[in-house]
């Protein structure tokens, strides 16, 4: 019996040792898993903060984008407007320009019309590009405008011979010449 008290005894120190091998074996680990949390937590809490500190940082220079883009597009707006009042300006002037030139144009009109002399506009393959009315009755009321200058006076299919206007328009010099029309009258020409 002793020797069974003996082993009873033995199996239960072992027992008690193996019991508080276990016990301190689960407090161990429970300390790791609470050390880890908590390290996981301030890992967590660590990363959080540098999240919002790049997103403030990020939000910050989106802002400083902003409004530099901002006073870019202001400008860009100033200099629109001032390119716009100039503009106007420029049509301004333009359409006084454009007044003034048709006033001279219907005074240097009425100034040609009132010389009895036939005055021509000739283009440099010498067709007729206006005329004056001297010009018009000289032609007995023929249609002038459009027409070639030696078809019309002179009833001719080219050119005359030493064309003084021909010449003018080679040397951009004036020209003096005298043509016989088709009905024999006498033409005093100066390009």
């Amino acid at each position: 019996i002793k020797a069974l008290e003996i082993d009873a005894e033995r199996i239960v120190v072992r027992d008690y040792t193996d019991s508080k091998r276990i016990f301190y074996g689960i407090n161990l680990a429970w300390l790791l898993i609470v050390i880890a949390a908590t390290a996981g937590l301030g890992s967590l809490a660590a990363r959080k903060e540098r999240a919002e500190d790049a997103l403030k940082n990020a939000k910050d220079e989106l802002e400083v984008k902003v409004a530099e883009r901002t006073r870019e597009l202001g400008n860009a707006n100033d200099q629109l407007h001032v390119e716009l009042a100039e503009r106007r300006r420029a049509e301004e002037a333009l359409q006084e320009s454009a007044r003034k030139f048709r006033g001279l144009y219907q005074q240097f009109h009425v100034l040609l019309d009132s010389i009895p002399d036939s005055i021509t506009l000739l283009s440099p393959d010498l067709r007729i590009l206006w005329a004056n009315k001297g010009a018009v009755v000289a032609a007995k009321g023929v249609e002038v405008a459009d027409r070639y200058c030696y078809s019309l006076w002179r009833d001719a299919s080219g050119p005359c011979d030493g064309c003084g206007v021909l010449r003018s328009f080679q040397t951009w010099k004036s020209e003096n010449s005298q043509s016989t029309a088709s009905d024999g009258r006498l033409w005093d020409l100066r390009a």
